[in-house]
């Protein structure tokens, strides 16, 4: 009998976003009872040194290694893949890959897969100075041949003032602000925008004027379909 599928989550990175994602896989999951929801294992790590911090060489101190041992302490548990809700953590995939026996699932080039699918050639990132720096979307979108638009500094500071001053310190982001971004990078050519942290994900839907595209949701929605694929 094939073991029951079972989704590793490193949460912590941060501890709301987290919750936010396992709340993205519970509304996702097509069920009318407890026993049909997707299991799950989390490793709930909010002590990982900054990731944006660390990229942007302000940190010495690497997450990797406390990622690392949360996905080895999952393998150990039994899942059989494993999502991490936190967009800049991506930025140590390939590093972090090579050590696993399993899947660790990557929801930048699955989104780049779904924009492509969608047409678009022009895309708007939201998302951590040390997302933008590391160029993780750019690196991921080019074999797609779609161009990524960003803020200008001061709009990225805004990003940044949405995620740190306002999110991560359990405060409501501010909708003229998010509305200032959103209307920035839409000049600039963007046909889409990305909600490239996942932080960005607790903004309003009602603020979101636009199409946009989540990187936590298409995550979400890809844990969804590599479980509905193995029941």
């Amino acid at each position: 009998m094939k073991e029951k599928y079972t989704l590793g989550v490193i949460g912590g990175l941060g501890p709301m976003a987290t919750a936010t994602f396992m709340q993205m896989l519970i509304r996702q999951t097509d069920a009318t009872c407890d026993q049909e929801h997707l299991p799950m294992v989390v490793r709930h790590i909010p002590f990982t040194p900054d990731r944006t911090a660390y990229i942007l060489g302000k940190s010495s101190d690497s997450p990797a290694p406390d990622i690392l041992e949360a996905a080895r302490a999952l393998v150990a548990d039994g899942v059989r893949e494993i999502a991490i809700p936190c967009v800049t953590s991506h930025f140590f995939h390939d590093e972090i890959q090579k050590e696993l026996p399993i899947q660790l699932l990557d929801g930048v080039e699955d989104t780049a897969r779904t924009l492509s699918e969608k047409g678009r050639t022009k895309v708007g990132i939201m998302a951590t100075s040390g997302t933008v720096t590391s160029q993780l979307f750019t690196k991921a979108f080019a074999p797609y041949d779609m161009e990524c638009i960003y803020p200008d500094e001061a709009h990225q500071e805004m990003v940044m003032s949405i995620i740190y001053d306002c999110v991560k310190s359990n405060k409501a982001p501010d909708e003229k602000t998010v509305h200032e971004v959103l209307s920035h990078l839409r000049n600039h050519g963007a046909e889409t925008v990305v909600l490239g942290c996942t932080e960005l994900s607790l903004i309003p839907k009602d603020y979101l004027e636009g199409a946009t595209l989540d990187v936590m949701e298409v995550l979400a929605a890809r844990c969804i379909r590599d479980w509905n694929h193995e029941k």
